[in-house]
């Protein structure tokens, strides 16, 4: 199954490619700048049983660290791709 990522999504073709890609069996990645712009797009492809989710990295991905390690941020995406509970998911708390 292929992936459609339409990057620099808007509230009006983004939500219109995952309707489209999704029906036709995709999954789908809209990828924008902001988050409130991404709760928006996640949230009409959603009531229409299209999964969109966003994983926020902080920092960089280094092959020694614990949460975001290559091997650590494969295992997170396959458990978003499996559980489909929530929209935004962290690898590793935010720094405050």
């Amino acid at each position: 199954m292929t992936t459609f990522a339409l990057v620099g999504a808007g509230p009006g073709l983004g939500p219109a490619a995952a309707r489209r890609f999704g029906a036709a069996g995709h999954r789908v990645a809209l990828i924008s700048r902001s988050a409130r712009h991404q709760d928006t797009l996640a949230a009409e492809p959603a009531r229409e049983d299209i999964h969109a989710a966003q994983l926020i990295i902080p920092g960089a991905i280094r092959p020694d660290a614990e949460h975001s390690s290559p091997d650590a941020l494969a295992e997170c995406l396959y458990a978003i791709h499996v559980d489909r509970d929530v929209f935004r998911h962290y690898a590793e708390p935010m720094p405050t």
